[in-house]
């Protein structure tokens, strides 16, 4: 990747807009077309509307936002130090936003283990 920026943010609905608009500005002054900026800010509401929902029991903790890029794919991790996903199997338990992250991203993925957080990766084309 030849670019990358590093966002921590509050697990707070608030930090899910800043997540959008921030991504969002970046795929946009990129060159992405208005249809991978659109689906990009969709799949980073998704995630990090999960972490601000389920990731912290008592509602304190950390959204990190990583936005990285080279000349043809945007990439955005959103990840938490959470609770983590217990019995979580991708092919079945997939909630609405997974299903909307795995089909708007060029590629995604999710790794999770209980007590140690989540990371959600998801790949977009920029040419």
């Amino acid at each position: 990747m030849n670019s990358q920026l590093e966002v921590p943010l509050p697990a707070v609905p608030v930090s899910v807009r800043k997540a959008r608009e921030t991504v969002a500005a970046i795929a946009t002054r990129l060159g992405a077309s208005p249809q991978v900026v659109d689906d990009a800010r969709l799949c980073v509401s998704e995630a990090a509307s999960n972490v601000v929902r389920h990731a912290y029991r008592n509602g304190r903790g950390d959204l990190m936002l990583t936005v990285a890029s080279n000349d043809t794919e945007l990439m955005v991790v959103v990840r938490d130090d959470g609770v983590g996903l217990a019995d979580f199997r991708r092919d079945g338990d997939l909630g609405y936003g997974l299903r909307i992250i795995d089909e708007l991203a060029l590629r995604s993925g999710i790794s999770s283990a209980p007590n140690s957080g989540t990371e959600m990766r998801m790949v977009f084309a920029l040419a």
